[in-house]
């Protein structure tokens, strides 16, 4: 038993693997993105209260808000595991808290937000805390480079203090009804870019980092695809087949273009700190999420017909220009390479 024991603690601050040693998506990442899909479907569905023919504005900006943040989660949880995860006991224990702190999050991700205030905010906080807990934890090992440790304290920093917005924002909202869920992530955003712009030396593992991408990006692609379940509950008929057709030929145009790029295009070996791979990712995601719902959207005659059809139609188009700046993420060609070498 007392042997059983030792083990355990020596494996809480379990050391990262070898640099020479490729880091692969491991499974406990997989099953905690799942949350993330849960979350977002569930937040996508605010996108389905009507009035006056369409959605507010005010409910628009709510699942704008609500998106990114959750996907601030997400990037944050990425960043960790791409730097200094090692699938250890400690990141199983952490990461499933706050899979279990994100199920708050996502009871409480519903169109009267104002009355599930305190709930979402405190889970919120206590991830960041969490995520803060992970990065003390491998600061504390004895072969941290000076470098790596200056890093782990601005983002533990950021962190803390992002959380500390948070339970602040809480007394604030309820005497003055303000929110403060905008302002912290504008501060999380520009703290983080900050931080990695000048962290030259911390580069991410870019092949790893681009793997967990595409994994999100695949789930929600499996989340619109089940949404087209939806075409197919009328009876049979030529309006029926030709909707449910090309919503599903739109759907696998969308995935046969982000194959193309990760398959064939992405340069794996590129050196980056990955900030504005992933926040690339945060963009296309969101509007993969507005497709998904601009395509619900079409055969209800409850919205009106401009309005669903303008909103479906920015949204491809948002997206093939977010699919146009991962250019800055591909392999050149030679005739690139060489201007870039100085040879022209």
């Amino acid at each position: 038993m007392i042997s059983f024991i030792r083990n355990i603690l020596q494996n809480l601050t379990r050391p990262a693997p070898d640099e020479n040693e490729a880091k692969k998506v491991e499974y406990l990442e997989l099953i905690y993105d799942l949350i993330f899909v849960c979350i977002i479907s569930k937040n996508n569905d605010l996108l389905l209260n009507v009035t006056d023919g369409f959605v507010s504005l005010g409910v628009l900006w709510q699942y704008v808000l609500g998106t990114i943040i959750i996907l601030e989660v997400w990037y944050h949880s990425t960043i960790f595991i791409n730097r200094y995860g090692s699938n250890g006991l400690a990141e199983h224990i952490l990461l499933f808290a706050n899979m279990y702190l994100l199920y708050f999050m996502a009871e409480n991700t519903t169109l009267h937000w104002e009355l599930h205030y305190l709930q979402y905010n405190l889970a919120w906080a206590f991830i960041l805390g969490n995520l803060a807990l992970s990065y003390y934890l491998k600061y504390r090992l004895p072969d941290r480079s000076e470098n790596e440790k200056h890093h782990i304290r601005q983002e533990i920093s950021i962190l803390l203090i992002q959380a500390a917005i948070l339970l602040i924002s809480i007394p604030i909202f309820f005497r003055f009804g303000i929110g403060l869920n905008s302002y912290t992530l504008l501060f999380a955003f520009l703290a983080e870019w900050f931080v990695n712009h000048n962290s030259t030396n911390i580069y991410a593992d870019f092949p790893h980092m681009s793997e967990r991408a595409m994994l999100l990006v695949v789930f929600t692609f499996g989340e619109m695809l089940a949404s087209l379940a939806d075409y197919f509950n009328d009876a049979l008929s030529l309006h029926a087949v030709y909707f449910s057709g090309m919503a599903f030929l739109t759907a696998v145009a969308l995935f046969l273009l982000y194959e193309l790029l990760y398959d064939h295009m992405l340069d794996r070996n590129m050196e980056t700190n990955g900030l504005g791979y992933l926040l690339l990712h945060i963009v296309i995601v969101l509007f993969l999420n507005n497709i998904t719902v601009g395509m619900q959207y079409l055969p209800l005659s409850d919205f009106d017909p401009f309005k669903k059809t303008l909103f479906l139609a920015v949204s491809l188009i948002a997206f093939f220009g977010s699919m146009f700046f991962t250019g800055l993420y591909t392999k050149r060609s030679k005739l690139a390479e060489k201007k870039h070498a100085g040879r022209f």
